[in-house]
């Protein structure tokens, strides 16, 4: 990889980089370290890659779902301002943002409380209900007078 190949790196691509690396990855090599550390060094990188982003994704995944879903219903039922709303890039940047908040968290609460399978299944559902309910509470919100909440989205789909 050469420096110009580094200049050729848009803004987008380095915000969409970063929120996956620090929003799936890192807190789940932190996550696989604190369960099980000799796990964490036996496994090569590709298979470890692909357990921190398994343990990392269904925080966001169903937020994700919950914004899509509230769309799709505005959309048919023709809502005014639904462009408002924002679209997939801006949820997954915000989604991802709020993944990385949350998954710190849980990293946090399983070094604190001991890590376990257990505690970490428990921790993550605690965080997909709060999150599907913070979602749910933005979207009706919204709903309600589309022009009065601005930053719903902070990012733009353009």
């Amino acid at each position: 990889m050469s420096i110009d190949a580094i200049y050729k790196i848009t803004p987008d691509v380095a915000t969409n980089l970063g929120v996956l690396i620090f929003s799936f990855v890192c807190p789940g090599f932190l996550l696989w370290y604190l369960i099980s550390p000799e796990l964490f060094v036996a496994l090569d990188f590709l298979k470890l890659l692909v357990l921190a982003v398994a343990v990392s994704a269904p925080t966001f995944i169903v937020p994700y779902m919950i914004s899509f879903a509230f769309f799709l219903v505005m959309k048919k039922k023709v809502v005014d301002g639904v462009e408002l709303y924002g679209g997939p890039k801006s949820w997954y940047l915000r989604h991802g943002i709020n993944n990385a908040m949350h998954m710190y968290a849980i990293v946090a609460l399983c070094y604190w409380f001991g890590a376990s399978g257990g505690r970490l299944l428990v921790f993550v559902l605690i965080v997909i209900v709060f999150s599907v309910l913070a979602e749910m509470y933005s979207s009706v919100m919204f709903l309600r007078n589309p022009r009065k909440v601005s930053g719903v989205t902070v990012f733009s789909d353009d």
